[in-house]
């Protein structure tokens, strides 16, 4: 196999990855990728997308041949330059008179069927179609079963006018004895407790191979170093976060320039300047032509950083998880080109725009479906990865705990030993929005999930509440959250939900079609991002037309559509949420459909409970008077 084929580094990062049988040359062939070759990338933050990885690949019980330690050292990120394919499988059967060959490898089949014709009666060869595979991420191909006593000299395919593989038979096509069926035992797992028998399914599958990706914010400015080693330095981001910093009248880069790497150090020499009976403006102008910290300033540090420590508290005690997640939220938003909701509104006023009426309206229309701040984002950097792969179905849950996470093999790319993570970059344009921290908190009190709400008007915390209590590290994209974590749950399953409502019906507006858009979520901010995902649709200008023009009809279509669906009253009944009314494509979901429900957003009354919705009219009258 010789032939190229040109694909986009997006195409190739879900749909030609090693291990995956793919259509070639047009669908006239199907073959196997084999390999990559790659070029290294250096520019993006290595550690931390090591860490998402490793949060991410913990759910998965039985994981092959990752590192046991999360070391970047062992990892290698790399970008795809072109791909190696096989012919795979090797099996064909005959059109005309149904004999059956498969043979070891190509070269053997180009020795055998010099003209790729029948030996028996020169007809056309069909190649099968039909794969094997095995939760421990084994794939194999159908081979032919010998006759005892004519061996492989006219092996034909029996289907006995069935579809269905699972009655066809192998068969001597001389003596018309049945050979073999066409099931398999995994070869890999031959005489071991995993080992079961397996039927042939079609290639396209999708359980024969399911890519798990990844994708996050690209934090270009990100120091690694300091938010996962300085202790001070994380205080220090979330102080910014919570705006802590005006109260005491500082700011965020005074206390980090003044942020020394050792504290003892400088006081022992603040105590030896003293034994010298310096004063204390002499020892200010000694500390600070050092470069060191001013006494003065470090107590405002000080302050700070306790006022910090005694409103954050995160449930595994390191600050570092939490500190990332504020940092991520807030570099978006200063490193994207951001755009609040109110300036469109104020450039719309000063052009005089025809309908500047109906704009005015927009900061408040998204109010009432809890959206505090919103953002148009005209330049977000975005880092799509895929660190491994299964097999067998993804939605099947009573094999989820069987399945096994395998690591892609080492690339040609690759420095010996260590795993290879594919990625890919890109900068595309995006809605961000913030939703409003106290009427989460009052939704949840109404359903029962916690007791007290922070006063509206203490902002921070608000925002300490959903860093101190939503376990973002216990949410795999790949499974439901589990229901023994309520509170992350339920914040999560909310913002999940409204992030498809949203997408759903975003399409028409933005004018960009709804499998090129997808979403990403921020549950401990809490905040979701609707961008394009596939950049060679992207259309400059799309997400800021429907921030300039359509916010009204958006919301408003939203409300109507996640009120009824063609499948209710079943739909409301069982999930809330199926295929007709909330579910997007593997593609453009981050959570692959869990964690969603109508019921969330416009309520459901059962004789067990009663779910209170976010968009209810009874919730919404509520905070409405609530907040005056």
């Amino acid at each position: 196999m010789n032939k190229m084929m040109r694909r986009g580094k997006n195409q190739v990062l879900f749909k030609f990855l090693p291990g995956k049988p793919i259509d070639y040359n047009q669908g006239n062939a199907i073959a196997l990728v084999e390999r990559w070759f790659s070029h290294k990338v250096d520019d993006v933050n290595k550690t931390r997308i090591i860490k998402e990885v490793y949060n991410a690949i913990r759910s998965f019980k039985s994981k092959r041949g990752y590192p046991r330690i999360a070391s970047p050292d062992s990892f290698e990120l790399l970008s795809p330059v072109f791909v190696e394919a096989e012919l795979f499988p090797l099996t064909f059967i005959c059109d005309s008179c149904s004999r059956a060959y498969s043979f070891g490898s190509v070269q053997q089949l180009n020795r055998v069927l010099r003209k790729h014709k029948c030996i028996s009666c020169g007809g056309k060869l069909t190649q099968m179609d039909l794969v094997y595979t095995h939760e421990c991420g084994h794939l194999w191909a159908p081979k032919i079963a010998p006759c005892k006593e004519h061996g492989f000299e006219k092996i034909i395919l029996n289907k006995h006018g069935s579809n269905s593989p699972k009655d066809w038979r192998w068969e001597c096509g001389i003596c018309k004895r049945e050979t073999s069926s066409l099931n398999s035992w995994c070869p890999a797992c031959k005489g071991t407790s995993n080992s079961q028998i397996c039927y042939p399914k079609p290639f396209r599958q999708t359980s024969v191979f399911t890519p798990h990706s990844l994708t996050l914010v690209n934090l270009q400015n990100l120091n690694e170093d300091r938010i996962y080693e300085d202790d001070i330095f994380k205080k220090l981001i979330l102080a910014k976060y919570m705006d802590l910093f005006k109260k005491h009248n500082s700011t965020f880069q005074e206390c980090l320039d003044v942020s020394p790497k050792d504290d003892n150090k400088l006081d022992q020499l603040i105590k030896e300047l003293k034994a010298k009976n310096m004063s204390e403006e002499m020892i200010n102008q000694v500390l600070e032509s050092m470069n060191k910290v001013n006494p003065n300033k470090k107590g405002v540090r000080d302050a700070i950083i306790k006022e910090v420590e005694t409103l954050i508290s995160p449930p595994e005690g390191d600050m570092s998880g939490v500190a990332l997640k504020a940092y991520e939220f807030m570099e978006t938003l200063d490193s994207s080109a951001s755009v609040h909701i109110k300036r469109i509104v104020e450039s719309s006023e000063r052009k005089n725009h025809p309908k500047i009426e109906q704009i005015r309206k927009f900061p408040k229309k998204l109010e009432e479906i809890g959206i505090k701040n919103a953002y148009v984002l005209n330049d977000l950097s975005i880092v799509k990865l895929v660190y491994g792969y299964t097999r067998g179905a993804p939605d099947n849950k009573s094999n989820e705990d069987k399945r096994t996470l395998n690591r892609f093999a080492t690339d040609k790319s690759t420095d010996q030993g260590k795993t290879p993570i594919y990625l890919n970059k890109a900068n595309t344009e995006a809605i961000l929005l913030e939703f409003d921290r106290w009427k989460i908190l009052t939704w949840l009190k109404e359903n029962g999930v916690i007791d007290e709400v922070p006063s509206k008007d203490d902002e921070a915390a608000l925002k300490a509440w959903f860093l101190n209590n939503v376990q973002t590290d216990r949410i795999s994209p790949f499974r439901e959250i589990d229901p023994q974590l309520k509170k992350t749950k339920m914040v999560y399953k909310l913002l999940h939900s409204i992030s498809h409502a949203l997408l759903t019906t975003c399409s028409v507006e933005c004018g960009m079609d709804k499998n090129s858009l997808a979403e990403l979520i921020f549950p401990s901010i809490p905040a979701i991002i609707i961008y394009c995902s596939n950049v060679q649709e992207f259309q400059i200008g799309g997400m800021f037309t429907l921030f300039e023009n359509n916010i009204i009809p958006w919301v408003e279509k939203t409300l109507t559509k996640v009120g009824s669906c063609i499948y209710d009253p079943v739909c409301m009944d069982h999930q809330s949420a199926c295929h007709a009314c909330l579910h997007l494509s593997e593609i453009s979901c981050v959570h692959f459909n869990y964690d969603l429900g109508r019921d969330i957003l416009i309520g459901k009354k059962n004789s067990n409970e009663e779910i209170i919705g976010f968009w209810s009219k009874k919730f919404l009258r509520k905070v409405n008077v609530e907040n005056g």
